[in-house]
C-alpha cells in the first residue's frame, strides 16, 4: 500500500518537473534564436473579410489610439485574438471570420496588415513590413526545411528614424515579441517601393 501512494505523489512531480524542463528549454532557445541576413521585407498582403474589417474597425474605435506604441499594442492583441499557433499551416493570407491557425508568414503578413490600418488612424508615420530571414539557434541552422526561414516584422517610423523588431508569432507562444536582440544586419533591410 505504501508503494502506491509513493507512485501516485511521484507521478505529479515528474510532470511538474519535466514542464518546467520544457519551459527553460524553450525560453533558453528563444533568447538564442538569431535571424541573420539575407533579410527580405514585404509589404503586407494579409485581405480582410468584410467581417474582419468590421472587427478591427471596432477594435481601433474602443482603443482610441494615440501614437505607434498604441498601434503596436493593438496589432499584437488582434493578431493574437484572430490567430493561433500552428505552424505547419499552409499559409493563406485571405483571413476569414473567425480565428484560426496561423504560421510565421500568416502572423507576420497580418501584423503589417492589422498595425498599418491601426498606425494611420493613430496618425502615426510608421508602417509594418513582414521580413523572412535565414534562422539559427544556439548558432546551428535547424536540420528541418520548415525552419530554415523564419518571418517576423519590421516596424518603420520616418518621423523618429524608429526600427522594431517584433515576432507576433513568438508574442503569441508568451516567449515575447522584440527582436532587439535577436536580428542581426536589420540595419541594412531594403524596403519595398
Amino acid at each position: 500500500m505504501a508503494r502506491v501512494r509513493t507512485r501516485k505523489r511521484l507521478g505529479p512531480r515528474v510532470v511538474l518537473v519535466l514542464l518546467l524542463l520544457l519551459l527553460v528549454g524553450a525560453v533558453a532557445a528563444r533568447v538564442q534564436l538569431t535571424l541573420i541576413a539575407p533579410h527580405t521585407a514585404f509589404a503586407p498582403t494579409a485581405t480582410l473579410s468584410d467581417d474582419k474589417k468590421k472587427e478591427l474597425d471596432e477594435a481601433i474605435a474602443d482603443a482610441m489610439l494615440t501614437d505607434r506604441e498604441h498601434a503596436l499594442d493593438l496589432s499584437l492583441d488582434v493578431t493574437g485574438r484572430w490567430l493561433s499557433l500552428a505552424p505547419w499551416h499552409k499559409t493563406s493570407l485571405a483571413i476569414g471570420a473567425g480565428a484560426r491557425g496561423g504560421n510565421g508568414v500568416e502572423y507576420a503578413d497580418l501584423f503589417a496588415t492589422v498595425f498599418d490600418v491601426a498606425a494611420k488612424h493613430a496618425g502615426s508615420t510608421a508602417r509594418a513590413y513582414r521580413v523572412e530571414s535565414d534562422v539559427r539557434v544556439f548558432g546551428k541552422r535547424i536540420p528541418l526545411p520548415s525552419f530554415a526561414r523564419h518571418d517576423w516584422v519590421l516596424v518603420v517610423d520616418p518621423a523618429d528614424g524608429a526600427r522594431i523588431d517584433l515576432d507576433p508569432m513568438l508574442a503569441d507562444a508568451w516567449l515575447g515579441a522584440s527582436l532587439a536582440r535577436n536580428v542581426k544586419g536589420g540595419d541594412a533591410i531594403p524596403l519595398p517601393k
